[in-house]
């Protein structure tokens, strides 16, 4: 029997049922990435739904082409940039006697909030594609 070579198609999984309000935030440096914790965060939320979504996939042959997991997840990220006084300023500026404040005057530094919401995981699955048979007598 001759040898032939595998031949495979490919097919791109896609999640997108994300929960409403579903978002990783943190308080920080907007140079800095935080796309990691954040990947992990959703992986940790979502992952029996994405298995899930992937079975139907799984039992009809196909298979993975790369692993599963947080890294899959691609996300969208907003910076919000807060110039306000809050309570929080207030009560720092009382304890340092007002050096907090002359810092931040001169600094002229507000607060950034980094949110990251999950759009999609993504990954690609293959199969091995079914070649016809040719029967001769």
């Amino acid at each position: 029997m001759p040898y032939t070579a595998q031949q495979w198609e490919y097919r791109n999984f896609s999640y997108r049922i994300w929960m409403p309000g579903e978002t990783w935030s943190s308080l920080g440096d907007p140079r800095r990435d935080a796309s990691v914790l954040a990947s992990d965060y959703f992986w940790r939320q979502a992952e029996t739904r994405i298995r899930a979504a992937l079975r139907a996939y799984m039992l009809d042959g196909w298979e993975l082409e790369e692993a599963l997991g947080p890294q899959c997840i691609r996300l969208r990220r907003t910076v919000k940039i807060d110039w306000k006084v809050n309570g929080a300023d207030v009560l720092l500026w009382f304890m340092t006697l007002g050096i907090a404040l002359l810092v931040q005057l001169l600094l002229n530094m507000p607060r950034f909030f980094i949110t990251y919401e999950p759009v999609e995981c993504r990954l690609r699955l293959r199969r091995e594609q079914v070649q016809p048979v040719k029967v001769t007598a």
